[in-house]
């Protein structure tokens, strides 16, 4: 084309689809958690302890989360919280395992991923919520809302205690008590939960404080 009758709106055009096929493709950002590819079990089940526990349906003893980025591979390194803000009945304790941070103040816990993407919580804590609404995120994505539930499942004796044990004994067999169902089998409360929460009553650590 003979630029002097070129008209200024086509070399405009032009101007701008010569770059459009300079400019690099875009790719999605590496190291991001997506959390559609990253994987959650979906109960919180910690104890006063610190003994993880090993549900149903899930990869290992404890509260496992995996994180994955865009293209579906493990980020090693990322921050994983759980958040109890919005999670009124949970109460953590103010020690917990090693590896895993505590934030009183924020009330959060959180740990860090290994070469495989993956973290394990044995969170220390008690009460329960039924609804889903402990945070789970990483690096400040979140990637799902769970339950929680704990064998200390009235909060108030830094322990599973005795009245622990009396709501327990009161809920055992029940169909439509999922806070006691500490191995999240989902059928009626049975023999596995009672074993859980007999090892945690047995044990009688000493007292920890609660962090809220």
């Amino acid at each position: 084309m003979n630029s002097r009758l070129a008209s200024p709106g086509l070399l405009v055009f032009a101007l701008l689809a010569g770059l459009a096929a300079a400019a690099p493709v875009m790719a999605a950002p590496a190291d991001v958690p997506n959390p559609p590819l990253s994987s959650v079990d979906p109960v919180l089940v910690g104890t006063p302890s610190g003994a993880a526990i090993l549900c149903a349906g899930t990869a290992g003893p404890g509260f496992n989360v995996v994180v994955r980025d865009f293209l579906g591979n493990p980020i090693p390194g990322s921050m994983v919280t759980l958040n109890f803000l919005f999670a009124t009945g949970p109460r953590a304790f103010a020690m917990q395992n090693a590896g895993t941070t505590v934030s009183c103040v924020g009330r959060t816990i959180s740990r860090v991923t290994d070469a495989a993407g993956r973290t394990v919580f044995a969170a220390r804590f008690g009460g329960y919520t039924n609804a889903a609404d402990v945070e789970v995120s990483a690096d400040g994505v979140v990637i799902d809302l769970v339950p929680a539930r704990s064998p200390d499942v009235l909060g108030t004796g830094n322990r599973a205690d005795l009245p622990d044990f009396a709501a327990f004994s009161a809920a055992y067999q029940c169909t439509t008590c999922p806070q006691f169902d500490f191995d999240n089998s989902g059928g009626e409360i049975g023999l596995n939960d009672l074993a859980i929460f007999s090892r945690e009553y047995l044990l009688m650590p000493p007292g920890v404080p609660y962090c809220w």
